[in-house]
């Protein structure tokens, strides 16, 4: 699997900032651990994201099938 950071596309200017400012540290980091608790940590946080959005969506889904009149199915 091939990481290539400049294949995501950031829409918002702040983030995109955000993004080079975290990618400087990275580069100036030559602790190696340090650099794997990053990792994953990130890799956590999107697992983490991933999963709020599927629970945020089944939410949605639920709400708008309880809304729908029983007479109409």
């Amino acid at each position: 699997m091939k990481f290539d950071p400049n294949s995501i596309p950031l829409r918002n200017t702040a983030q995109e900032f955000e993004y080079e400012k975290i990618s400087r540290e990275i580069d100036r980091c030559d602790d190696v651990e340090e650099l794997q608790n990053m990792c994953k940590f990130l890799l956590k946080l999107e697992m983490k994201t991933r999963e709020t959005y599927s629970i945020m969506i089944a939410d949605t889904i639920e709400a708008m099938n309880s809304d729908i009149p029983q007479d109409n199915l």
